[in-house]
């Protein structure tokens, strides 16, 4: 009876998993402007104003106007998650970007107008 209770109630956690799985957030596609391979700001909400795509690690992003004006930021790379950060040089608060993510709308954070650097992997 015991054996019959456990296979039960593993089978509705199981259930209950793969409802998770399934509700689970997918990837969009990439807004217009943004090239494979690389991270794009933009400096309107939603993925408009102008875009600025980089690639690889930066240590310094003030010297693109799109960064630092920006309101919607696009991981469209082709390795790993992008890694955003407050100052320069890596420094100062962060958060990720997985491959195929986005943030459409920044404001309220401390990035709204100010991504400073970036890490590909956070490696």
């Amino acid at each position: 009876m015991r054996a019959r209770a456990l296979v039960a109630t593993l089978g509705l956690l199981g259930a209950a998993g793969a409802g998770i799985l399934a509700g689970a957030p997918t990837a969009m596609a990439a807004p217009a402007g943004c090239p494979s391979g690389a991270t794009c700001a933009y400096t309107g909400t939603n993925f408009t104003g102008s875009v600025g795509p980089i690639y690889g690690n930066n240590s310094n992003l003030t010297v693109y106007s799109t960064f630092r004006n920006v309101e919607s930021v696009y991981n469209n790379g082709t390795q790993c998650e992008d890694f955003m950060f407050y100052g320069e040089n890596l420094t100062g608060s962060s958060f990720g970007i997985p491959i195929g993510y986005q943030n459409q709308n920044l404001g309220g954070s401390w990035a709204w107008h100010h991504i400073d650097s970036n890490q590909w992997c956070n490696a």
